[in-house]
């Protein structure tokens, strides 16, 4: 039966393909971060360990190291426990200097997770030790790239922050663990503790843990919580509100981001349904066209249920063909998901998929559509009696469209508004946050990393005049208006906060504690970025007398703490940790006085997009991170190697890490908004052109069915134009009220998306104003084409029209 109508058969097996590779590709994303196992030995045992402090609300504070000596000391449901920070990395020798990203780690964090080595072993308990921690574990991808696969790497030694490590062991290529900023995890050094030199207040590790067998998380959370309770007697000035919070690690991999998966496998099952609608309406217009045959087949003895069969055999191979074609769509777009997701928009450890599970669901929606498919044609061919009876009938009469092939048409129409309504609202929140003016001018500006290590640059001025040397060097060169740096530019995925205190102000609790995004600039950096002075000065070189601390703050900081007066001469006092880490600056000049004030730079979309902004000078706190900002007057990439070779003129062993445009930047800080607003207009364009084809499909079956009707009507004297208002007219009413309820379940759904959207309502009236003009048109062109083909009608022809 297939054979007779290849045309049939390839239409809808191109229309299922759509739909089911759409819902496959999508599913090889929620599978591969929801519900596969974590790549881990024994991953239903692994636990995240995260402190809270009820006194600021915070539930997922990074640990203090003393805490973590305690959980170890002190607890008896963990059969491991391990602690990791992030760091940077400087490696020379044998190559070009290379900055690479890695984590130092308690010694048992590798076993904990099962990481294998190919070469060597992990680290020892006593490498955890102060003398004994210049050990270093290589990833497999790092030991290849810059070493060359060398078969005698472990034992050598290797520069690493401009000191000797031994490398001990090389990881196997199949241990998979979490990305930074979008890059591989390279180096693994031992995390060390100097139980002498710790502080409680200090709060810079993340901890991991294994359950012992049979300990549930309930169990666990309950002994965190006594142990707390004993912690806060013993310290009460240091862990008074604070405690732990367990969970599971899959649950803290997975994050924020399941509503944001399952709004997108939502939207694809809309697809999905909108191509099983077209699907019906194509196998009802079939089966109006069999009817004849299948009232002899029925006089002859057929049963419904026979008729029913033949109907469900044939949708259900059209389904499985629909699925074989899907799973290749869903195949490109896997490899496409794979090049727009970046890792930590969704937290993946590994690429999406096409794997055993996906396979799986993709052959239960081929299945599942392929029943849908059939319950119009069904429906029809099971009442035998009225079958029998319409083919008795004239052909004028009972050949109109269904009533079935009418609600499967405005249900299209109802889904694709609904859908393409949300995919407005989102594309234009990601417009909107990608336009709005930020406070400074992005265009041509480049920004560079560098890091220096402090076995090279052990204090404060060594730093300060490497950044001064390569920065008065930048800025001669041609076509470079203006050289500045910043340890995090604006809207960076890193940046750094603060607590300080205000001379004179009030708290408004006892609980309040004040946060700032603090940055530290170099005097040019306003100028660079183009941030306006309100008022007093800029930073200058006289700014590098520690005695005499000075800071600039935002326009809003200053609207907050001195509504009536200039801040300018008040003082500030950040309270910056006494530990040395590459993101907090080395200062000692306390209290500060704040020199000027200059305008708000925007972070919305950020966690922290309330914060104040405090800015500090880098030659009184300089900071071993820096980002060089430079801005040309053409296309700043150009000047990249530029750049590097004035850095490499003032230490040719420092690498520069990360090197791209502020737009770029820019565009980054909203990636998982961009790929939402990216992946659901797809889907929603999708769904407007099947909606578009099913109204096309109906009229274009309903003027077939009525070419005896309209050569009755233009030979008793119809005018073209009435002959083509009665096409429209039908086209046109079934679109209005598909119009009108999709409209409805918008509003209904747009309301789920309001943690989605930014600068948009998710009533916005002209974002639903501009989906019904662009529904209407569409549909409203796929009905011209049908109905011109009407008037064109020859009624001599027409009446002999059977």
């Amino acid at each position: 039966m297939l054979r007779k109508n290849p045309g049939f058969a390839a239409v809808v097996t191109l229309t299922l393909a759509l739909g089911i590779g759409a819902n496959t590709a999508i599913f090889s994303v929620f599978n591969s971060v929801l519900l596969k196992p974590l790549p881990f030995r024994e991953p239903n045992r692994l636990v995240i360990i995260w402190e809270t402090d009820t006194k600021s609300r915070v539930v997922t504070s990074p640990v203090s190291s003393s805490d973590f000596l305690d959980w170890k000391d002190q607890t008896q449901v963990f059969e491991q426990i391990a602690a990791w920070r992030f760091l940077y990395f400087n490696l020379s020798g044998r190559d070009e200097p290379e900055r690479v990203q890695g984590l130092t780690v308690s010694a048992s964090f590798l076993p904990l997770l099962g990481a294998q080595v190919q070469r060597g072993r992990t680290f020892l308990p006593e490498e955890e030790q102060l003398g004994h921690d210049k050990v270093v574990v290589l990833s497999d991808a790092l030991w290849r790239r810059r070493f060359g696969e060398d078969p005698s790497l472990v034992g050598q030694k290797i520069d690493i922050e401009g000191e000797p490590h031994t490398v001990v062991g090389i990881l196997a290529p199949t241990f998979q663990i979490f990305r930074v900023l979008n890059r591989s995890l390279d180096i693994y050094v031992p995390l060390t503790f100097d139980r002498g030199r710790l502080t409680r207040r200090d709060h810079d590790i993340f901890v991991y843990a294994r359950l012992k067998p049979g300990v549930t998380l309930g169990h666990a959370q309950s002994e965190m919580d006594v142990l707390y309770r004993r912690l806060e007697h013993e310290y009460q000035q240091t862990n008074s509100y604070r405690g732990a919070r367990v969970i599971s690690m899959s649950e803290g991999f997975a994050g924020d981001i399941r509503p944001t998966l399952l709004l997108l496998l939502s939207a694809a099952g809309f697809v999905l349904l909108i191509a099983c609608a077209n699907v019906g309406n194509l196998a009802l217009a079939r089966a109006i066209a069999l009817q004849r045959e299948m009232a002899l087949r029925a006089t002859l003895g057929a049963s419904p249920w026979r008729l029913l069969r033949q109907v469900l055999t044939e949708n259900l191979i059209l389904g499985l063909l629909g699925g074989t074609a899907g799973t290749l769509v869903a195949s490109w777009g896997i490899h496409i998901l794979n090049d727009l997701v970046p890792y930590q928009a969704v937290r993946r450890l590994r690429d999406f998929s096409l794997d055993t599970g996906v396979l799986g669901f993709a052959l239960v929606i081929s299945l599942l559509s392929g029943v849908l498919s059939s319950i119009a044609p069904a429906l029809r061919f099971a009442r035998l009696r009225d079958l029998l009876k319409e083919v008795g009938r004239s052909s004028t009469v009972g050949l109109r469209s269904p009533r079935m092939a009418s609600l499967l048409v405005i249900s299209e129409v109802a889904l694709a508004v609904a859908l393409l309504c949300c995919a407005v609202l989102l594309i234009r929140s990601s417009l909107f946050l990608h336009g709005m003016p930020r406070g400074f001018n992005p265009d041509n500006v480049l920004t560079t990393q560098a890091w220096l290590p402090r076995a090279k640059y052990s204090n404060g001025h060594q730093v300060a005049n490497f950044y001064r040397e390569v920065l008065q060097r930048i800025d001669k060169l041609p076509g470079v208006e203006s050289a500045s740096a910043i340890n995090f530019p604006p809207l960076a995925l890193q940046y750094t906060t603060v607590s300080f205190t205000v001379d004179g102000h009030v708290p408004a609790s006892a609980d309040e504690v004040l946060n700032a995004r603090c940055s530290v600039i170099s005097a040019e950096y306003f100028r660079t970025m183009n941030i306006p002075l309100l008022s007093g000065r800029s930073f200058n070189d006289r700014d590098a007398d520690e005695t005499h601390g000075v800071a600039i703050v935002s326009a809003s900081m200053a609207r907050r703490f001195w509504p009536d007066s200039s801040p300018i001469g008040h003082q500030i006092r950040p309270q910056f940790t006494q530990q040395r880490h590459f993101w907090i600056p080395e200062s000692k000049n306390l209290p500060l006085t704040i020199v000027g004030v200059v305008g708000d730079v925007r972070n919305e979309g950020l966690a922290d997009s309330n914060l104040p902004q405090l800015y500090l000078p880098y030659l009184q706190n300089p900071s071993s991170i820096m980002n060089l900002v430079v801005r040309t007057t053409s296309n700043p990439l150009r000047w990249a190697n530029a750049v590097r070779s004035q850095v490499w003129a003032v230490d040719k062993e420092q690498p520069l890490f990360d090197t791209k445009t502020v737009e770029d930047i820019v565009a980054d800080s909203f990636g998982r908004q961009h790929v939402l607003a990216s992946l659901l207009g797809t889907f929603a364009t999708v769904a407007l052109l099947l909606a578009a084809v099913g109204v096309y499909g109906l009229i274009s079956c309903a003027v077939r069915q009525r070419t005896h009707e309209i050569g009755i009507r233009m030979a008793l004297g119809a005018q073209s134009g009435e002959v083509l208002r009665l096409v429209l007219r039908q086209g046109m009413g079934l679109t209005l009220a598909g119009l009108f309820i999709g409209l409805f379940a918008a509003l209904a759904a747009a309301g789920l998306l309001r943690s989605f959207l930014f600068g948009v309502r998710p009533t916005d009236p002209a974002s639903f104003a501009s989906v019904a003009l662009l529904l209407t048109g569409t549909t409203l062109l796929a009905c011209f084409i049908p109905a011109r083909r009407a008037v064109r009608v020859d009624p001599m022809v027409a009446l002999r029209y059977e």
